[in-house]
């Protein structure tokens, strides 16, 4: 394989093949770099191994021995850590996200009930907390806490950030291959955490619980319902219950997706906008047991702002002209047309201003607003490729790519002859 441990050749280029390998030595097939690919040390000559993994169109291959075992890689696809095909199976590693604010009366019962649950998946597991600036003893305790258990940590934030926020940090520091995610007011059951795990097992990307027997007042449950109508057919995603934070998720999926605002209700939509598979899980309602609830009727009119911003993102995030163009063409179209007709009343001697000034307000202002939507559209453009091409994100998500078992040899020795 090469003499003295000398790497026998790097073409880590996009679209080109890396090649390393060295003798006796041990692999490490840990993932290093945020570009996606997979970068391996130098391979135990009996191992066989052959590792294939593409993203963003950069291929790194490692060679060791001469067998080659294209299939078995084939059966991974996009998401390859987390599905399963055949035999070739292996456990998720979930981790349990938790947004906490002032939960001081509940943040050790929620922690005792969690890890009675998360003890019996017979799986490694980790819980983080995330503390959004508390102001009660929360922190203190979840401190306390984590000097007894290695498998807790905590993110306090400087600031209430928001619950929104406050998850976004906990999916940052998640690395398992299934995240949880969960109130800290113990109107979540975890209980429900193997169905949500079985449905992501099951090969589903998004596992999102459903309050299907609610226990809350009317005046709570009448104003939800609403809301999940609407947030249904905006984002055309057919979903019961999108207001609740227990959901899980496939980390992958959660990559691929930006918070902002208060979206955090909407990361089904989101996450469909690349495709993803999504299944709803009825959940247990269980009563707030201390404590008194964040949200309230105040936050309606945010929730229809938000509707409004899923349902233009799921529409015309890619093509913003298609939407601003349409009304800046009715407003040219219209404000033309009152101006022309003005224009020949003008022409045949008649006197405007004391019969039809306002039409010759509405006609300009027309005219003018049209203009701006095109300039809009136009500079939404513009900034939706800055958007994709600097960050270097495509404007699709692939799940799955099959070829020939028989063909990849082939093709990876004419790509090294290439390089």
């Amino acid at each position: 394989m090469g003499d003295g441990g000398r790497d026998r050749g790097q073409l880590g280029a996009r679209g080109r093949i890396a090649i390393r390998g060295h003798e006796g030595a041990r692999r490490d097939p840990r993932f290093s770099g945020l570009d996606g690919r997979r970068a391996f040390g130098p391979a135990d000559a009996q191992s066989q191994y052959v590792g294939l993994h593409g993203l963003a169109g950069r291929v790194v291959l490692c060679l060791s021995g001469s067998h080659f075992d294209f299939r078995a890689q084939l059966r991974r696809s996009s998401h390859g850590r987390h599905l399963r095909s055949g035999n070739d199976s292996r456990e998720v590693f979930p981790e349990v996200v938790i947004p906490i604010h002032n939960e001081e009366p509940s943040v050790l019962a929620l922690y005792d009930r969690l890890t009675a649950v998360l003890e019996t998946l017979t799986q490694p597991y980790e819980i983080i907390f995330v503390d959004d600036a508390s102001t009660d003893r929360s922190f203190e305790l979840l401190t306390n806490l984590l000097e007894t258990d290695s498998r807790l940590k905590v993110v306090r934030l400087r600031r209430n950030f928001g619950q929104t926020a406050a998850l976004s940090a906990g999916f940052h520091e998640a690395q398992g291959d299934v995240v949880i995610s969960l109130d800290g007011d113990l109107q979540h059951d975890p209980r429900d955490i193997p169905a949500l795990l079985a449905k992501i097992e099951e090969g589903y990307d998004i596992a999102s619980g459903w309050r299907k027997h609610r226990v809350d007042p009317v005046t709570r449950k009448l104003p939800s319902r609403i809301a999940n109508w609407l947030m249904a057919k905006a984002s055309g995603m057919e979903l019961h219950d999108f207001g609740t934070t227990f959901k899980a998720y496939k980390s992958l999926i959660l990559k691929d997706i930006n918070l902002y605002g208060e979206l955090h209700r909407f990361i089904p939509a989101l996450a469909g906008l690349y495709g993803a598979r999504v299944a709803e899980v009825p959940i247990r309602s269980v009563p707030r047991a201390a404590g008194k609830s964040h949200y309230g009727l105040n936050r309606t009119f945010n929730v229809l702002l938000d509707i409004l911003t899923i349902r233009f993102l799921s529409k015309y995030f890619t093509r913003p002209m298609h939407f601003f163009g349409r009304l800046g063409l009715l407003g040219t179209m219209l404000g033309g047309s009152i101006l022309e007709v003005l224009a020949i009343y003008k022409l045949t001697g008649r006197d405007l201003m004391p019969h039809h000034g306002p039409l010759i307000v509405a006609g300009a202002l027309l005219f003018l607003t049209g203009l701006l939507m095109f300039s809009t559209g136009l500079l939404s453009e513009i900034l939706i490729r800055t958007y994709f091409e600097s960050q270097g994100r495509q404007i699709y998500a692939v799940r799955d790519v099959l070829s020939s078992a028989e063909r990849m040899p082939a093709r990876a020795g004419a790509l090294m002859k290439k390089g």
